[in-house]
């Protein structure tokens, strides 16, 4: 509805829809395309015409803050421009997505969260209106939902996680990786505090 507004918000200031796709294709020329985010992505869109003019990299950003006098925490989820954060204050950057405080998630909260999170950024990386509503049942006929379904969002183009970044707690907790302070604190190598030191080499 508003090319104007999402083409200067996610892609610089100075961007018009016309430009969109030459300042896309020149980010993605950048990648090496041995980048193996970058070769998931041509696999996961190869029937997708004129992909890196149309594919949108994003940021996902999770912090953990904590709340009610450090007793419990609050692990809040955004996901964030990247292309076009410069121009853009922090407030402004961020898009909220959710929070939960760990103390008050039941145990079958957390799979209806992930089901919920999931069709949230279909809409995203798919750069379509969903077919189904948020608990993946259909919509009822007539409805303005239904009508919208798989319509095209953004003149075709669609957000693409290009990096998924946190703090340590959010990670470990979230992610389920290794927390910094940990003996063994790569995911990637078998670096551990035991034997290098706690130091950076």
């Amino acid at each position: 509805k508003h090319p104007k507004s999402w083409a200067r918000r996610f892609l610089g200031a100075d961007t018009t829809v016309d430009r969109a796709g030459d300042i896309l294709e020149a980010f993605w020329s950048r990648v090496d395309d041995n980048d193996p985010r970058k070769r998931a992505i041509a696999a996961a869109y190869s029937d997708v015409p004129n992909l890196w003019r149309k594919a949108v990299p994003i940021r996902v950003h999770g912090d953990g803050v904590p709340v009610t006098r450090g007793r419990a925490t609050c692990e809040n989820l955004y996901w964030m421009v990247f292309l076009g954060e410069g121009d853009l204050s922090a407030k402004e950057a961020k898009l909220f997505v959710s929070g939960l405080v760990s103390t008050s998630v039941h145990a079958d909260t957390t799979a209806i969260y992930d089901s919920a999170l999931a069709w949230g950024f279909s809409h995203l990386l798919s750069g379509e209106f969903t077919k189904r509503h948020v608990f993946w049942e259909e919509y009822e006929r007539d409805s303005l939902e239904w009508g919208r379904r798989g319509k095209k969002i953004a003149q075709g183009h669609f957000a693409v996680i290009w990096v998924i970044e946190g703090d340590a707690d959010w990670i470990s907790k979230c992610l389920k990786l290794e927390h910094a302070s940990s003996v063994h604190p790569c995911a990637w190598c078998s670096c551990n505090t035991l034997e290098y030191g706690s130091e950076d080499p």
